[in-house]
């Protein structure tokens, strides 16, 4: 389990979000990382002056993923972020199957469906490309989450296989917050999700789960939600 990770993620910084500290550690043990961005640049956020074009989105990917020590896989529709529901599904899927088959994956790790519409569409998707079927190499598939999670109507999807609680070394946890603030064009003050003050309080309410479980000492720690593993 873990040896070779694909992290699927709806936009380029979703993958630090969810779970930078995860992606740190698991390279730092010479285990395979890849990251797949699905929607890449080609937005206007509010807090922006001007659209980050994808170049630039595509310069701070780079930067991240090597703090990180994780290797990009690819990014499957530039200049589409939040507009993945025009595509159709079909072109979602298939170019996910693509990636999924070809890397030999054994953990795969999607986006929480949030009220993030782009979310939603990524999460749908991959796990149609999940599905079983003989060639299928992914033994474990866990969603990661991030600050909007926690905002969402009572109908959205409520994992029912367990949670798993990653605790993350002070290293670890810098080496998530340095690949963040890669993302510049993202950041934005509390009490956005993406915010370095919401980012660190969420892995510390995380850590206070984990000490209530008996784990003493962890000061940081990220959650992910199982719905698949075959030991």
């Amino acid at each position: 389990m873990f040896k070779s990770t694909l992290i699927i993620a709806p936009h380029a910084d979703d993958e630090v979000l969810g779970c930078g500290g995860f992606i740190w550690k698991q390279t730092n043990e010479k285990k395979r990382v890849d990251v797949v961005v699905v929607a890449l640049g080609g937005i206007h956020h509010p807090h922006l002056s001007v659209a980050a074009t994808y170049e630039q989105r595509y310069r701070e990917l780079e930067r991240s993923c090597g703090i990180l020590g994780c290797q990009i896989a690819g990014v499957l529709f530039p200049n589409m972020d939040m507009r993945l529901d025009t595509v159709a599904m079909v072109d979602l899927v298939s170019k996910l199957d693509e990636y999924i088959l070809a890397g030999n994956y054994d953990t795969v790790l999607l986006p929480y469906p949030s009220l993030n519409h782009d979310h939603k569409t990524v999460f749908d998707a991959a796990w149609s490309a999940l599905r079983p079927h003989h060639k299928q190499t992914v033994k474990t598939v866990a969603l990661y989450e991030y600050g909007y999670v926690q905002h969402q109507p009572t109908h959205c999807l409520s994992p029912s296989g367990g949670k798993i609680y990653h605790p993350l070394t002070k290293e670890a946890y810098r080496a998530k917050l340095e690949a963040l603030r890669c993302y510049s064009s993202q950041l934005r003050p509390a009490p956005s999700p993406t915010s370095e003050n919401v980012v660190e309080a969420l892995a510390k309410f995380r850590a206070i789960e984990c000490q209530q479980s008996g784990m003493e000492g962890v000061e940081y720690a990220e959650l992910f939600y199982l719905q698949k593993m075959v030991i």
